[in-house]
């Protein structure tokens, strides 16, 4: 037999079926190397050949996962369904047991039953509450603390303040003063004494 004359163009189909059938029309047709052009042609007839061979099966394929996701999907479902019946059942026994019950029982003993429970569910619920307003209280505290010393410094600080202030104005009191007197006492000086 012959060498293939198109080697390049086989690399192209994916199967080894799909080489062989190409090989063979392409000698059957007697395509020699000269021949590139209908060998292309040949060969892109030889891929949409594969592809329309290959979507019927890959059609069966994907119809018959389908199928069967379908029928798992009912039977869960119909599994779910009797389970939801017998635990209707279920309930209503309890329903026709916990009426019994309450008949049997004087309801002085349920208002006490269901008292003790709401207390009981009410502490739970705040006993999270009440650390939060520990914490809360804990953090206000630090922080009136804070604002406390703070107001003390600030105190502190105006008290220096006035007294450096009231220093100022005694002094220049005094400073003028002195001034004032030193002129009258200048001035009498040159005027009388000289």
């Amino acid at each position: 037999m012959n060498e293939f004359p198109f080697p390049k163009l086989l690399s192209f189909l994916e199967s080894a079926a799909d080489q062989v059938e190409f090989m063979r029309v392409a000698a059957e047709a007697g395509l020699g190397s000269s021949d590139v052009e209908l060998a292309k042609l040949l060969l892109a007839l030889q891929i949409y050949a594969s592809i329309y061979a290959r979507i019927p099966r890959e059609i069966k394929a994907v119809h018959a996962d389908a199928i069967a996701e379908i029928k798992r999907l009912r039977d869960e479902i119909e599994f779910l369904a009797n389970r939801a019946e017998s635990d209707a059942v279920k309930i209503g026994q309890w329903a026709e047991q916990i009426h019994r019950s309450l008949e049997a029982t004087e309801p002085k003993q349920i208002a006490k039953v269901v008292h003790k429970r709401l207390l009981d569910d009410t502490i739970t619920l705040l006993g999270g509450s009440i650390q939060v307003l520990k914490t809360a209280y804990g953090q206000i505290d630090t922080a009136t603390d804070k604002m406390n010393e703070a107001a003390y410094h600030a105190a502190a600080g105006i008290d220096r303040w006035q007294a450096l202030s009231l220093r100022r104005v005694w002094a220049s009191a005094f400073c003028v003063s002195f001034l004032a007197a030193f002129v009258v006492l200048t001035g009498i000086w040159f005027v009388f004494l000289r």
